[in-house]
């Protein structure tokens, strides 16, 4: 048989050649290995995971499962039903996926055509950039304000007839802070569809699930990976408006969900008193966290609705820190946008891990 001539990398897509994949933090293993470090000894505060971990009766759960060889619900259904009864929306409203990015990503699908674009306020979660970025759109970008307060007013100037998506993650990653409602009812009145990512619901307490039960262009995404410490089984769900659904259900994946990720889903919301219990832990962390940064003398924390505080540095730059908290086997998140060159972003933890990371910034301190 004749071997073609034809190179196959000339049928990829020309843009993807120039495009960056999204940057996660490395793995724990990897970094530890880097350095020769024990991994169990690493503190990883970059990813805004619960230290506390998953519900008990999630392993239970997942130990007493006898049927991973059989496909899942394609529609997830008593999942959802869980999910429905504990946000306070309806069932057939509910979708369920492969955490809250499948949702980001079937979405962005379903409105976005090559040369559309897709209304962001940077500096944001970095995801909503590479999906329109997959679907050949372009993202607008509309800077926060020095508070990280969105301008609506700008925002809004800036639509125009290709403009199919606004996304907003509230609280946002990595400043912490929460879009107000009013802003977010502005932004619905355009027309177009609003996402409002909440992530970080559990530990902010505000919602945008009122306007997006009453409105026909708004929707809700939230997750598990945070609140109830389930981030590496990928759970999240969205609600959206009634006629969206049959729309979505035409290109979401046919098993986005896993049975594990199901299993804990439903035994997390089972004790979900406990899991909430960690949440008001890790409140009460977050703000004594805050208290202690502001002790620092090159450390101004901004105030967190989230599981994580960004802080701005007065001294020294972000990169340096990140270098000698990782020495010391510390994880923490720093960003390649200009607002950001002088903050890092920490994940707040348990108690004895939030004393250790401050111990360890005062020593990096003198070195800056």
């Amino acid at each position: 048989m004749r071997q073609s001539k034809t190179d196959v990398r000339s049928f990829l897509r020309p843009d993807v050649w120039a495009r960056e994949p999204y940057e996660a933090p490395e793995t724990v293993a990897a970094m530890a290995a880097r350095l020769g470090l024990d991994a169990s000894s690493v503190l990883k505060l970059d990813q805004n995971e619960n230290p506390f971990g998953c519900s008990p009766k999630v392993n239970e759960a997942l130990a007493r499962c006898e049927r991973f060889h059989i496909y899942p619900d394609p529609l997830a259904s008593e999942c959802r039903a869980g999910i429905a009864e504990y946000a306070g929306a309806p069932f057939e409203r509910v979708m369920a996926g492969n955490g809250a990015d499948e949702l980001i990503e079937v979405l962005f699908r379903l409105f976005l055509r090559p040369g559309d674009n897709v209304l962001s306020f940077p500096p944001t979660f970095g995801y909503y950039a590479t999906v329109a970025g997959a679907c050949l759109a372009e993202v607008r970008s509309v800077a926060r304000q020095a508070d990280w307060s969105i301008d609506v007013d700008a925002a809004i100037a800036s639509i125009d007839d290709r403009t199919r998506v606004i996304v907003v993650a509230s609280p946002n990653n990595p400043t912490g802070n929460i879009t107000p409602v009013r802003d977010l009812e502005r932004l619905a009145d355009t027309g177009r569809l609003l996402i409002v990512d909440e992530a970080y619901f559990e530990f902010a307490g505000v919602t945008a699930l009122p306007l997006a039960l009453a409105r026909e262009n708004v929707v809700v995404l939230r997750t598990f990976s945070k609140w109830a410490g389930i981030a590496g089984l990928r759970a999240g769900y969205g609600v959206l408006p009634e006629w969206l659904v049959e729309q979505y259900l035409k290109l979401k994946p046919p098993y986005g969900m896993s049975i594990a990720a199901m299993i804990a889903v439903s035994a997390s919301l089972a004790d979900r008193r406990y899991l909430l219990q960690t949440v008001e832990l890790l409140k009460r962390e977050r703000e004594r966290l805050i208290e202690r940064l502001r002790g620092l003398d090159f450390a101004s924390p901004w105030p967190s609705a989230a599981n994580f505080v960004l802080v701005s540095l007065t001294r020294g730059d972000a990169e340096s820190v990140r270098l000698g908290l990782e020495r010391r086997g510390i994880l923490i998140r720093t960003y390649t946008n200009a607002r950001l060159a002088r903050s890092i972003r920490i994940s707040v933890g348990r108690p004895e891990q939030n004393d250790r990371v401050i111990a360890a910034l005062k020593e990096v301190g003198e070195t800056l």
